[in-house]
């Protein structure tokens, strides 16, 4: 095990710096969305767009993946990743808000497959469970320091769009550098919903209903509590 995750250690920690920087986003967006007096419709749809590129990018990240290899569709998305937080700080437009997102999640989710394919690639059927225990421990923990980092710096201005825009950068430099043995391209590449539904059906419901669960909370739950917040510590009229 200890042999494994050594192999896999500079993936690893390439996810974690990724992953800080797309924590940072996920709530620095809706929260300067509502402090630029976006509508509670239209940032709904501005975390729509972010899910709505994620799924098509679960959907064709197979093919890049076949036609350039890991380490390049990695590096192509961790580019386009780490160029839109940039322009979202630069400009506070709703259109572009919601296109900018719709990118971030098909990049995300290409990055996603591509990890997790390579990691699953370096590991035997013994050491495949504790490898991505640890790499879903990884995740969760920085994705919760990036958003910790919103305290640093006042969200109306650029400096936490800049931060985030560095960490997804910086995580090109440990995977690029891997020594790790890279994954062969696939051969098969299509999926079949239909036909998981017909296997696993309860099963393919559940993540189905809990996709939709967790799509509003990352999208509205920062400004719910922002606006929470704002109403605590309002002084009362005596």
């Amino acid at each position: 095990m200890k042999r494994t995750l050594t192999k896999v250690a500079a993936l690893l920690v390439g996810v974690a710096i990724l992953l800080t920087g797309q924590g940072l986003q996920g709530t620095l967006i809706p929260t300067r969305a509502a402090l630029e007096s976006f509508s509670t419709v239209t940032i709904g749809i501005i975390g729509a767009s972010y899910f709505l590129g994620f799924t098509i990018g679960c959907l064709r990240s197979g093919e890049l993946l076949r036609a350039v290899g890991h380490v390049r569709v990695f590096a192509a998305m961790t580019a386009a990743a780490s160029a839109t937080p940039l322009v979202l700080g630069l400009w506070a437009e709703p259109w572009l808000w919601a296109a900018l997102r719709f990118l971030t999640g098909f990049c995300f989710a290409v990055i996603y497959v591509a990890i997790e394919s390579w990691l699953n690639g370096c590991t035997t059927n013994e050491t495949r469970g504790g490898v991505f225990s640890v790499y879903v421990f990884i995740t969760l923990t920085v994705m919760a320091l990036g958003q910790l980092m919103m305290l640093m710096y006042d969200p109306r201005e650029l400096e936490l769009f800049v931060i985030a825009s560095i960490l997804v950068s910086s995580a090109l430099i440990p995977v690029v550098l891997s020594r790790s043995e890279t994954p062969e391209k696939p051969n098969a590449v299509h999926m079949d919903l239909r036909r998981l539904f017909k296997i696993a059906p309860s099963g393919a419901t559940s993540c189905f209903a809990a996709g939709l669960t967790n799509g509003s909370f990352w999208a509205v739950s920062a400004v719910f509590a922002s606006q929470v917040t704002v109403t605590l510590i309002q002084p009362r009229a005596i």
